[in-house]
């Protein structure tokens, strides 16, 4: 592996913890209305490039949130597809979806 493979490699572990240990707070506290704004603009991007999606794929879903915001925007989507490397913003995205 090469120096700069390496160092890719503990910066990607280091940001998955991060964000793992964020997780339950991702979306409360003080960046929450910032998230909230970005998640809406988003949304509202994706749709003006594909107005009515079939299926909704969100690379880096985080918590997801945005999926949330997919789902209610489009009532007739087939699927909806979240990944993101830290596996507990993932869980919490499953959680929520289903709660």
């Amino acid at each position: 592996m090469s120096a700069d493979a390496a160092s890719s490699d503990k910066v990607g572990t280091s940001a998955r913890t991060d964000f793992n240990e964020r997780a339950q707070d991702y979306e409360s506290g003080p960046r929450a209305r910032w998230h909230s704004v970005i998640v809406n603009r988003s949304a509202d991007v994706a749709l003006t490039a594909v107005q009515i999606p079939l299926c909704v794929l969100d690379v880096g879903c985080g918590t997801g949130a945005l999926l949330r915001q997919m789902n209610a925007r489009l009532p007739n989507v087939l699927e909806l597809i979240g990944v993101d490397p830290a596996i507990e913003m993932v869980r919490l995205a499953r959680d929520r979806a289903e709660g």
